[in-house]
Order: structure tokens, then C-alpha cells, then sequence
């Protein structure tokens, strides 16, 4: 059986990892090319993950016929226009979260997604964690009856400098990091959500209030 081929669009800290699992861990997928809008980083990522082909355009790699899928880690706020784009391609494609970073966005990539008819999966990866996936069992077996309250603490390393908040390319600690907390509720508790309340502070980062993140 031939291997299923990858295109890898973002060379950051999230992209390198995701390549360094493709190699290690999924014996069926072949890191094909990896793409960046810095080309000096493209170039030394494909160096430093030995990949023979890299892109500073999205677009062209996606015109590689040995490229069946597509891994997207590129900064928050350009997930749903690249999800478009490898869809417009007919790739495949597996998305870090957030989707989006809006509604209209969020729409908008899966109408293009279900007008393409190609296949979407957003990076919510402690669905597959054994702690989460064995409590999933219990609650689907019933053994500890209809859940009816679901309760999540996180916690996370230090919020990140001022200037990636600055930026505004990505969604910080509430769209990386709770939106975890979001899914496995829906998950777990096999409902919507209906309705959202929140209460918060910003205690320890006061510099940070501005740009409505959650550091505690």
C-alpha cells in the first residue's frame, strides 16, 4: 500500500513538531514537502527534517500530485483561508485549532470543506489521550450514570511575551488552550453547548488585559 503523502504549511514550533511526529510515529505517511511565507525558514526546515521540496507559496505546493493530504500549522488567523485553499486543491487536510478565529471564517472553510468534498479533522488530540478515551468508555457503558456537570481545570507555562499578543495572528491561551476544555465537554457530555457565561480576571499579566486573553 502506498503511503499517504503530506504537505506541511507552517515551519513554527507547532509544524516542526507535528513533521517530527509524522516521521516517528505514522509509518503510512510521508512527509512529501513542507511550505512557509518565510523562505529562509521553509528552507532550513526542510535542511534540519531532511525533506527534499519546500515552498515559500502554499499554492504551488499544492499543485504536487504526490501530495495527498495536508497538515496545517500555520499562525491562528490564516487557518481557515489555508483550509479553503487545500480544499479548493482537493487535499485532505488536518488543521491545528482553532478553525478559526471568527464565525464568518469558521463557515466559510467548512462550506469549502463540504463543497469539495474532501475530508477536514481539527487538532483535538485529547479525545485520543488514554485518560480522556477510558472515562469517554465509562461514561458510553454507563457506569457512572448521565453525566450532568462537567468540570475542567488547566493549567499552562507562562503566557506568552507581549508581542505575540501584539501581533494579532493568533488566538492565545483562550482559543489554544481552553478550547480543549470546550471540545471535551461536548465530547464527553455528548451535548451542545447552549449557552456561555464567564468570569475572569487578569491577576499576574495586567499588560495583557487589553487584548481579552485569560491569564489568571
Amino acid at each position: 500500500m502506498a503511503k499517504l503523502g503530506v504537505g506541511l504549511l507552517g515551519v513554527g514550533e507547532m509544524g516542526k513538531r507535528h513533521a517530527e511526529n509524522l516521521r516517528r510515529l505514522v509509518p503510512d505517511a510521508h512527509l512529501v514537502a513542507v511550505a512557509d511565507v518565510d523562505a529562509a525558514r521553509a528552507r532550513n526546515a526542510a535542511t534540519e527534517l531532511e525533506i527534499e521540496h519546500w515552498y515559500d507559496n502554499f499554492e504551488a505546493m499544492l499543485e504536487r500530485r504526490d501530495i495527498d493530504a495536508v497538515l496545517i500549522a500555520s499562525p491562528d488567523r490564516f487557518h481557515a483561508r489555508a483550509i479553503q485553499t487545500a480544499a479548493s486543491a482537493k487535499k485532505d487536510i488536518f488543521c491545528e485549532k482553532p478553525l478559526a478565529l471568527n464565525l464568518n471564517d469558521a463557515h466559510a472553510a467548512l462550506d469549502a470543506v463540504a463543497r469539495a468534498g474532501v475530508r477536514l479533522q481539527i487538532g483535538f488530540m485529547r479525545r485520543y489521550d488514554p485518560a480522556y478515551a477510558a472515562a469517554m468508555k465509562r461514561v458510553e457503558a454507563g457506569e457512572i450514570g448521565e453525566p450532568v456537570v462537567f468540570k475542567s481545570i488547566g493549567r499552562d507555562k507562562d503566557a506568552p511575551p507581549l508581542a505575540v499578543y501584539q501581533s494579532n495572528v493568533n488566538g492565545m491561551l483562550f482559543y489554544n488552550n481552553t478550547i480543549h476544555d470546550f471540545d471535551l465537554a461536548r465530547w464527553l457530555m455528548r451535548d451542545e453547548v447552549i449557552e456561555v457565561q464567564a468570569y475572569t480576571t487578569v491577576a499576574i499579566r495586567p499588560e495583557v488585559a487589553d487584548y481579552g486573553d485569560v491569564v489568571a
